[in-house]
């Protein structure tokens, strides 16, 4: 029998951790290591980068609907990042369901872009539901999705509940031209929102 030493991450000096965590990403920080203990959890929670991390810029990432369900999860317990970028990942309606789930709890986002996805009607309900009792939210980008006259009548409905957001953008969605004239009302009889 040899006399091997088992070392657990907790018994590593703080130093070394931190430059473990270095080098992962933002996303592995938050999504993956997270939640695994409340050890680990304390690890995080005082890593210095963590702490100030306010923009998480995921575009390009192909996150999909399990990766979307792990942010969603951890922007839960997230009291810094205030701008989210999730545009070019195809995200879909199963995804924008796991993210209204951040919209409607999280206290910190101001900024959500969506950008060039595949967000269509049912994701975007799900989104506008959680509008109505978001009280943080100010600009969130919808551009290049597949949003249709149901889904537009939604986030209008939605609109007149939340009194927080500011900016929205629904261009090149698939909206026909009545559609696009009533939201356009009432981006009008709203003072504080602005179409861009």
């Amino acid at each position: 029998m040899s006399n091997q030493t088992i070392t657990t991450f907790r018994m590593l000096p703080q130093e070394v951790v931190n430059q473990i965590l270095d080098y992962q990403t933002d996303y592995t920080i938050l999504c993956s290591m997270r939640d695994v203990c409340p050890e680990f959890n304390n690890i995080v929670d005082n890593y210095h980068r963590y702490q100030v991390l306010t923009t998480l810029d995921l575009g390009w990432n192909q996150i999909g609907n399990v990766g979307a369900k792990h942010l969603s999860d951890a922007l839960r317990h997230n009291t810094t990042i205030t701008t989210l970028h999730l545009g070019w990942n195809q995200a879909g309606d199963v995804d924008a369901q796991h993210l209204s789930d951040v919209i409607r709890h999280n206290t910190t986002i101001t900024t959500l872009d969506l950008r060039w996805n595949e967000i269509g009607d049912a994701g975007v309900q799900y989104l506008a539901d959680a509008l109505r009792y978001n009280t943080v939210l100010i600009t969130m980008n919808l551009q290049r999705n597949q949003i249709g006259d149901v889904g537009a009548q939604h986030l209008g409905d939605a609109l007149q509940h939340n009194t927080t957001l500011t900016t929205l953008n629904l261009e090149e969605n698939e909206l026909d031209e009545d559609v696009e004239r009533r939201i356009n009302e009432l981006i009008e009889r709203n003072q504080r929102l602005k179409k861009t």
